[in-house]
């Protein structure tokens, strides 16, 4: 926010920057008929020729669409000079005589109302006196010209809508320098409506059909405003122009007036004396033009203002007096553009504003004055950008707000305070890449306690693609009950390459986003419901991953599909949609095994697992970085099957008991055929001997379970007498008990290697 010495100082270049402006157009008499290089006047009126009689020396003023080849362009002191009550032409010494051309020693000519307040050399006028005489005559003035204006035609639509076609109907006021504006008459000058087409036909007060009674019609460029302007439920029937105009006397108060005749122009306009009101104004009538205007005076209040006719452009325009007022604001006609916006004065409020016609512009917009509110707005006519916007004042508040109507861009925004989204619907893609975030931010509310006959709110619903891809958040990110987008390849990668310094919190969210965290960078560590991981929760994931592949093929598989015109195109296919759920339970993985939850831990690398096994395999990898290998996949199978990936501690003991049976049924066999070998016969008689066989065969199986620990609880050889005359046998049981003793080591490390996670023994 800027200090009053700075406000001060930023009001003081910026009039002289004003008055520099001003004497360079030329205002003075003979600059109102000054011509160009091309011998057209520097300041024109609009539509209107001066058709000059040489034997009658007369002059007259005629539209430009009915005037002869012979008639000139007319200009401002053109439009002074003539009296279109009495439809004659004045020349010096009438205007002189009428009050109208003020002559000053020393000094340039100037009409009653362009004279200024202050010369050049610094010298007051009697402007400078606000109880002068002479306002009376200025005044009257003022009401003359009302009394002839009428209102104009304009274009209706494209570019030009709300623009002048035609003739110029309006009270020239370009350049003056005034302290308040008359009433238009509240009843037709002339009653006569019809427009004969003569010579003089249309001519200002000839057969004229006045405005509607109390309706403005006047162009007022380049004007300064020495008092309070109150143009309160004013309505203009004709394009408004106070382009560059200078609102330095006091307020300028336009509340609930009616720009319904054309365009309202308010482009470069200064409001430096004070408040800059436009509370309940209605611009029906075309494009609202606020670029660059300058609010320094004082607040800038657009409360429950309506911008209906076109276009609300106020690019570059400077909020530096005060607060910034849009509450309930309607943005119905076009776009609303606030790019590169200041807004330095104070609080802004767009609290339940309506973008509901066009994109909402607020591009590299700068929020400095205070906190920027924006809870409940609706952007339902098109894209909302704010990329690059920085918002160094105070909170940035999106709570409740609607993003319904088209993309939603925040890449590279700037946030010093914390920011809001809690309950912010995205209905489509939404971006916030690149972003820097010095202080909270909310998309959710995780701590809401107490709460009694109060809803628990909401996190923000993501419902499209989703991006904070590179973005660095440097305290607490809050995604509490927040709802991702259902699509795997809206939330593939959504965090990828963002930083967060301090603790996320994803309590509460229904469905875990696990793809999304593919590439993210946690420092601190993540918070997750106790719910969470749910099995239900990853077979959905990959469900929907699955969906994503079949989508891919289908379009990578369409005939005008062009892989160069594609920007997903490498996030396309089976190999990257599985790598992103993989890469990201790798990422809650490392997550949890920092804040030493073994449990999630391995709930997650089960995940993982899971998710690599879904890729593509190959015999040979062409591409090592990306592909997987069939041994590789072959072995999380098998490690699955019979560890769970290591959750289970049963499951390896049963596998265990299971070998030893089957090594058990081997054993036994072979017993079986060296006694054959022995008696000749197939099956030898139950004697002794067979049942001596099989106890060595039980015995071998059994202390082949224990695996090493076998050569340190006994020495026994339970087939040393069968095989002393058999090498090759003896060869073939010290190989299946090696197989079975290793099987058995296995077994029993994946089993203690469960129990181990499963008790948090470190």
């Amino acid at each position: 926010m800027l200090t009053k010495e700075e406000r001060q100082a930023a009001i003081k270049a910026a009039d002289e920057e004003w008055w520099k402006g001003w004497w360079a157009a030329d205002y003075s008499w003979e600059g109102l008929g000054r011509l160009d290089e091309d011998g057209d006047p520097v300041h024109p009126w609009i539509g209107w020729s001066v058709q000059e009689d040489t034997e009658a020396k007369t002059k007259t003023l005629i539209e430009a669409s009915h005037a002869t080849a012979s008639a000139r362009p007319a200009s401002l002191q053109d439009y002074f000079r003539w009296d279109a009550a009495s439809r004659h032409w004045r020349g010096d010494k009438r205007l002189i005589a009428d009050g109208a051309l003020i002559e000053t020693p020393n000094q340039p000519r100037f009409h009653i109302l362009h004279l200024p307040e202050r010369w050049k050399d610094g010298s007051e006028s009697w402007k400078i006196d606000p109880a002068h005489p002479l306002w009376t005559a200025l005044t009257d003035e003022l009401e003359r010209l009302f009394s002839h204006t009428k209102s104009c035609d304009i274009h209706t639509d494209g570019f030009e809508k709300g623009s002048l076609k035609g003739a110029d109907h309006r009270a020239q006021l370009t350049g003056a320098h005034l302290r308040a504006l008359p009433r238009p008459p509240s009843q037709p000058e002339h009653p006569d409506t019809d427009r004969a087409r003569s010579t003089n036909s249309d001519a200002p007060g000839a057969n004229s059909q006045a405005a509607q009674p109390g309706a403005y019609n006047l162009t007022a460029h380049h004007t300064r405003w020495l008092e309070h302007l109150h143009l309160g439920n004013a309505r203009f029937d004709s394009p408004a122009n106070f382009s560059q105009a200078q609102f330095s006397g006091g307020d300028a108060s336009f509340q609930q007036a009616q720009f319904s005749g054309g365009y309202a122009n308010f482009g470069k306009a200064q409001f430096s004396g004070g408040y800059a009101g436009f509370e309940n104004a209605q611009f029906s009538g075309g494009y609202a033009y606020f670029n660059q205007a300058q609010f320094s005076g004082g607040d800038a209040d657009f409360n429950e203002a309506q911008f209906s006719g076109g276009d609300a452009d106020f690019t570059e325009a400077q909020f530096s007096g005060g607060y910034a007022n849009f509450q309930q604001a309607q943005f119905s006609g076009g776009y609303a553009i606030f790019r590169e916006a200041q807004f330095s004065g104070g609080n802004t409020y767009f609290w339940d504003a309506q973008f509901s016609s066009g994109n909402a512009i607020f591009s590299e917009a700068q929020f400095s004055g205070g906190d920027a509110n924006f809870k409940e707005a609706q952007f339902s006519g098109g894209d909302a950008y704010f990329e690059k916007a920085q918002f160094s004042g105070g909170d940035a508040s999106f709570n409740q707000a609607q993003f319904s109507g088209g993309n939603a861009n925040f890449d590279k925004i700037s946030a010093k305070h914390e920011c809001r989204f809690i309950e912010a619907q995205f209905e489509k893609a939404t971006y916030f890449r690149d972003c820097t975030f010095e202080g909270g931010v909310r998309y959710g509310d995780a701590f809401q306690f107490g709460l009694r006959d109060t809803a628990v709110r909401s996190g923000a619903r993501f419902c499209a693609e989703l991006s904070f891809r590179g973005s660095t958040f440097h305290a607490l990110a809050d995604f509490a009950r927040c709802r991702f987008p259902e699509q795997a390849e809206h939330r593939n990668g959504a965090l990828e390459g963002a930083r967060f310094h301090e603790t996320v919190d994803f309590k509460g969210v229904e469905h875990l986003p696990f793809s999304a965290f593919q590439g993210a960078i946690f420092d601190q560590g993540v918070l997750i419901g106790s719910n969470h991981p749910k099995n239900a929760d990853f077979h959905r994931a990959r469900d929907e991953t699955e969906a994503a592949v079949r989508r891919d093929a289908a379009i990578c598989t369409d005939p005008s599909y062009d892989a160069n015109k594609d920007g997903d195109r490498d996030r396309r296919g089976r190999d990257a949609r599985f790598a992103a759920l993989e890469k990201g339970c790798l990422v809650l993985k490392h997550a949890m095994a920092r804040g030493s939850d073994r449990q999630r831990e391995q709930a997650f690398h089960r995940m993982e697992l899971k998710a690599r096994e879904r890729r593509p395999v190959y015999w040979i990898k062409q591409k090592p970085e990306t592909q997987i290998s069939i041994f590789s996949n072959l072995a999380s199978r098998f490690y699955g099957l019979v560890a769970d990936y290591g959750a289970s501690s049963s499951r390896p003991l049963l596998a265990l008991l299971a070998t030893a049976i089957i090594f058990f049924l081997l054993y036994t066999m072979i017993a079986l055929g060296l006694l054959s070998q022995d008696t000749n016969q197939l099956w030898p008689d139950p004697d002794p001997a067979l049942n001596r066989a099989s106890l060595a065969a039980l015995e071998l199986a059994l202390t082949n379970m224990l695996g090493p620990l076998k050569f340190a609880l006994t020495d026994s050889q339970p087939f040393a007498a069968m095989t002393a005359d058999a090498p090759g046998t003896r060869l073939l049981l010290g190989l299946l008990s090696a197989g079975q003793s290793l099987i058995s080591l296995i077994l029993l490390f994946l089993s203690a290697l469960a129990l181990r996670r499963k008790f948090q023994i470190n």
